[in-house]
Formats: C-alpha cells, sequence, structure tokens
C-alpha cells in the first residue's frame, strides 16, 4: 500500500485569478513516515493532508502540528503528533469526549472553550461543556431529560453582557436546537426548537452541583402560521447578527416542518 500525502498554500493578496507560481504544491508517495518541509514568502494558511491507506489513518496538520484520526479508535483522544518525525508527544495527549460527537452525522456546535454534543459512542449522553483542559475547572449539564432530550445541535453564539453593564452582569453563551418534546401528550414523537443559555461565568455549586450548571436555563423557539394551524418545530440553522450593544443582537434561523404541509 502506498502513502500519498499533499501540502498547498496561497499566497496572501494574490489575484482573483489563481496563477500557477500561487500555489505551492507537494506530492510524493512512499512506503515511509517521512514528510517534506516547504516554506514560500508571502504564502500563508498552509494545509495538509495525508491518508494511510494499509494503516487507515488519516493525519491532518497545519501551523506545525500534526493530528492523526484513526476511524476505528473510539476513545476520542486528541494525539498531536511531532511535524518532523512523525512522534506522539505525550504530554500532549487530550481528551477529545464532549468536543464532538461520535457519530459526524449528529448536530453538533462549539465555541472557544465551549461545546454541545453528545458525549458517548450510543449517542444517548447529550452535553454542554466548558473544557479549560486537564488541570482546569470544567462544566457540563447533566445527563437528564429535562436538560436535554435527544437534541439537534445547530448553532451557538457568545453575547457579551458585561460591556458597558452597571449591574455587573456576566456574558452568557446561547445553544441552539431541536429536541424531542417532554412537555406535548400526543401519540407521535413531537419535535421542538430550543435556546439554551448559560453564564460564562458559571463555577457550579456545592455538593451534587459541583462542576454542574447553575445558571443553564431553557425556552421553547416558535415558528407558525397560526391561521393554517401549521408550526415550524424542527430548527435547522441559525447565524448571529451582533448589533451596537448586546440588547441590539439580532439571531436568524431556519426552521422546517416536522411533517409535510
Amino acid at each position: 500500500a502506498s502513502l500519498l500525502r499533499g501540502l498547498a498554500g496561497f499566497r496572501e493578496n494574490s489575484s482573483s485569478e489563481v496563477r500557477t507560481d500561487d500555489v505551492c504544491l507537494c506530492l510524493h508517495s512512499d512506503g515511509q513516515d517521512s514528510m517534506a518541509r516547504f516554506s514560500v514568502q508571502g504564502v500563508f494558511n498552509y494545509s495538509m493532508l495525508t491518508l494511510s491507506d494499509h494503516e487507515r489513518v488519516l493525519y491532518v496538520g497545519a501551523r506545525e502540528t500534526l493530528f492523526a484520526l484513526d476511524p476505528n479508535d473510539i476513545s476520542r483522544q486528541l494525539r498531536p503528533q511531532k511535524a518532523d518525525d512523525f512522534t506522539l508527544n505525550p504530554a500532549a495527549l487530550e481528551d477529545g469526549k464532549g468536543k464532538c460527537p461520535y457519530d459526524p452525522a449528529k448536530g453538533h456546535t462549539g465555541l472557544i472553550l465551549y461545546s454541545a454534543t453528545l458525549n458517548n459512542f450510543l449517542g444517548t449522553e447529550p452535553v454542554i461543556l466548558r473544557n479549560l483542559g486537564q488541570q482546569h475547572y470544567s462544566m457540563k449539564s447533566e445527563y437528564l431529560p429535562a436538560w436535554l432530550n435527544e437534541p439537534d445541535f445547530v448553532g451557538s453564539a457568545l453575547v457579551r453582557e458585561s460591556s458597558g453593564s452597571k449591574d455587573g452582569d456576566d456574558d452568557k453563551i446561547y445553544f441552539f436546537f431541536s429536541e424531542r418534546a417532554l412537555e406535548l401528550d400526543c401519540d407521535t414523537e413531537l419535535t421542538v426548537a430550543r435556546v439554551a443559555r448559560v453564564c460564562k461565568g458559571d463555577l457550579g455549586g456545592t455538593r451534587t452541583l459541583q462542576k454542574k450548571w447553575t445558571t443553564f436555563q431553557k425556552a421553547r423557539l416558535e415558528c407558525s402560521l397560526p391561521e393554517r394551524h401549521v408550526s415550524f418545530n424542527n430548527l435547522r440553522a441559525v447565524f448571529t447578527l451582533p448589533g451596537p450593544d448586546w440588547r441590539g443582537t439580532t439571531f436568524y434561523g431556519i426552521f422546517h416542518a416536522q411533517w409535510s404541509v
């Protein structure tokens, strides 16, 4: 089996028409784990994609860092490798649970340090998580249907309510998703659109609330045509438009009906 590697970069401020000399491309195939380095003045945004057929490992790298993705490994451990010799750095190993789902078809979202995803292989543990690393304080939501019930996350946003606040308000993190409704009694499973919110500076509580969100709140999002008795309960996408201050923040959503109308 052969190993194919490719590296590419594009010149900054290049014209709309990409010329041959604007692209630095290096491809080579061999049976050893070696890698070629290149650097051209004015080239930025380096990217690399490496696929090892015989090992069934996907290597992805940029900015002097290399990550190995083994599709057969369900540990979700992040394993950065040294770019010069493909060796692992044991001190840099990081747990990837709670940062992305095991199933790529499941919806997930995240900001820096904050993520909303499914935390186990079966996809039965939805979680909103703040992870500051192994040596720092982490926060997560409860595995209770009243908190999150089979959610499909579509977006997240940071609203800086602390900016200019005279009352000492904390910044808020908003998560947008659809989930199976518990409050509605019907013969079939009904999905509703939701928005959840936590405070950025939430440190949790005491006893059973240690490392648990104490500011978690969620509400239902309504989108309907009352005159036709049609509700659009599935939230597909969200866009956040910041205003001059946090009160002027506008959220735009794309909704879809659960059943054909």
